[in-house]
């Protein structure tokens, strides 16, 4: 369970292979991807990635001092969560946005069973 569970491996591309990879990342299932800039990594690169195993975690750390253009880094999509799929995600919400946005936290529970009930 311990062996492998984290694992750091650095990368040396150009902006055209990290969109491809973080596009790819972005639609493996359950997986959870995160992006920031850095402007030194601990070993040579264009890119560090961090793989969380047990909670399917990617961090990718971009160099912004290597020879990468960053002006042709493309982000891949973001999806929201669906609070009705993701139960055990709830947490994740702020606090304003669990109690007052209507559709979301608690208020998406509620709209679910009033769905559901006989008129």
């Amino acid at each position: 369970m311990f062996i492998n569970s984290f694992t750091t491996m650095y990368y040396k591309s150009d902006a055209k292979a990290l969109n491809l990879f973080l596009d790819d990342l972005a639609h493996v299932p359950s997986a959870v991807l995160h992006v920031s800039f850095v402007k030194t990594l601990p070993e040579p690169g264009t890119r560090a990635v961090h793989h969380e195993a047990g909670d399917n975690r990617f961090h990718v750390r971009v160099n912004l001092k290597s020879e990468i253009n960053t002006e042709d880094l493309y982000l891949p999509d973001i999806h929201g969560r669906n609070p009705i799929e993701n139960r055990d995600k709830m947490t994740m919400f702020g606090f304003d946005e669990f109690f007052n946005k209507p559709g979301r936290g608690w208020r998406a529970f509620t709209d679910e069973r009033l769905a559901m009930q006989p008129r």
